[in-house]
């Protein structure tokens, strides 16, 4: 490692003379990327080195800066690095890794075939969570910098099962142009991402946004694929979503970024009926119901419609970020007359979200 540290601080002296230190200091800088396969030429011993020699610099510029590491795949070297750092007196704000329900069970776990594939994120936190507790660091926070799925019930299910288990989950990627396989050729390409080409939205986009309508306190609901919860307002906000297994489906991008299936997952599997009834609520108030599915918040229908053309036209391209977007809300209906009791319906890997009024 050749460079001075003059050299070594200039990037976190730019980001601090240009934004400040006060925005800065909020940052949360990570050490390269996934050390432990391909992106790494080098051992660990070399790359705790390079962890060494960046906390240095970075916390040379102001000792207020965060970072973190290893950023590994596979949920790996994290003992390893908190050992490192407690045996060498090397200052870690955050512990980062990544994870994807296809990675060997084996390496994560020790073992192969423990977990389902829907199972694999939230008990691969645990294992991770169990193993910082079990460390010289036993309060470090820990960070997954990189997981991703198209499925939306893929979605909401992975978060709905890591609430309490990692301090962020951060999606790979927000856009699907990027050249990490090289650069994306025409629309709906392999690429994985929450928009594609020219900004169109897909079905895991509108999945955040409905994550992100729920509400400050989590509520008690009925063991199953429903996140209830309820604003500072009083209102609530209600998550449900019809997973299919991966073992039910012919075509699987659950979780597989290097699989994104140009936006598009499996359909196919049984429809589900959700009869919900609200406990302490008087009934007043506007129910609103948005949905994702095979038909809503997906421009793939109408690109077919279209004929699939792989590069279209500037009025295309704006028919098809219409046709991304998401319908009005509906008006839910009362079931039997009973203003606290409803019926929903939801498609395979269909995501619902209910809006419900004071």
């Amino acid at each position: 490692f050749p460079y001075t540290t003059l050299f070594r601080s200039a990037f976190t002296e730019h980001c601090v003379k240009r934004y400040g230190i006060a925005e800065v200091s909020g940052w949360k800088f990570e050490v390269w990327n996934e050390p432990n396969i391909a992106f790494w030429a080098g051992s660990q011993v070399e790359y705790f080195e390079l962890f060494r020699q960046s906390v240095e610099a970075v916390k040379g510029v102001d000792q207020r800066l965060q970072v973190g590491g290893p950023s590994t795949a596979q949920l790996d070297w994290i003992p390893d690095l908190t050992r490192y750092c407690h045996e060498n007196d090397v200052p870690i704000d955050f512990a980062t890794t990544h994870v994807y329900p296809g990675d060997p069970q084996g390496r994560i776990f020790g073992k192969d075939h423990l977990y389902t594939f829907e199972q694999v994120i939230p008990a691969g936190l645990k294992h991770v969570k169990e193993q910082i507790a079990a460390s010289p660091m036993p309060n470090l926070p820990l960070w997954i910098t990189e997981w991703s799925s198209q499925n939306p019930a893929f979605i909401a299910d992975t978060v709905a099962n890591c609430i309490g288990l990692a301090d962020v989950l951060a999606y790979w990627t927000f856009s699907n142009v990027f050249d990490e396989k090289g650069v994306p050729k025409g629309i709906f390409n392999d690429a994985f991402g929450l928009l594609d080409q020219w900004g169109i939205a897909r079905p895991s986009l509108h999945t955040f946004s409905f994550l992100h309508k729920l509400g400050e306190q989590q509520l008690e609901a009925s063991q199953g694929p429903i996140l209830a919860t309820r604003h500072s307002s009083g209102a609530l906000s209600i998550l449900l979503w019809n997973l299919i297994p991966a073992e039910s489906q012919r075509h699987v991008v659950n979780g597989n970024p290097m699989e994104a299936g140009k936006g598009r997952f499996s359909w196919q599997g049984d429809e589900k009926t959700f009869s919900l009834r609200i406990d302490g609520w008087n009934g007043s108030g506007h129910v609103r119901i948005s949905r994702i599915d095979a038909q809503t918040g997906t421009a793939i229908p109408c690109w077919e419609a279209m004929g699939q053309p792989k590069y279209p036209s500037a009025t295309q391209i704006e028919q098809l970020r219409a046709a991304a977007e998401l319908p009005q809300s509906e008006i839910l209906s009362a079931r039997k007359g009973n203003a606290k009791e409803f019926e929903v319906k939801l498609p395979p890997n269909g995501v619902a979200l209910l809006e419900i009024s004071r």
